[in-house]
């Protein structure tokens, strides 16, 4: 269903047992995809924590058939 030009959205998880700093990727729709890395995301996840609404672009798809590889960019929507 994901296809490059989409627009998903990311949203803090702050409840996340692994990550207290989780960013959850999702799609339109709220179809949770995945985590931005945890090595990659106390920048954006500090932003989103102060009101910023954040957002990424889907640059590429490949299809590993058991799982996706999404390519995404991140956006600041001020």
């Amino acid at each position: 269903e994901i296809q490059q030009g989409d627009i998903l959205s990311l949203m803090r998880e702050p409840s996340n047992e692994h990550d207290p700093m989780a960013i959850l990727i999702c799609t339109a729709d709220g179809k949770k995809l995945g985590y931005i890395p945890k090595d990659e995301n106390t920048i954006i996840g500090n932003m989103i924590d102060a009101g910023k609404l954040i957002s990424a672009l889907v640059l590429d798809v490949v299809d590993h058939q058991k799982y996706l590889d999404i390519s995404i960019e991140i956006y600041l929507n001020d």
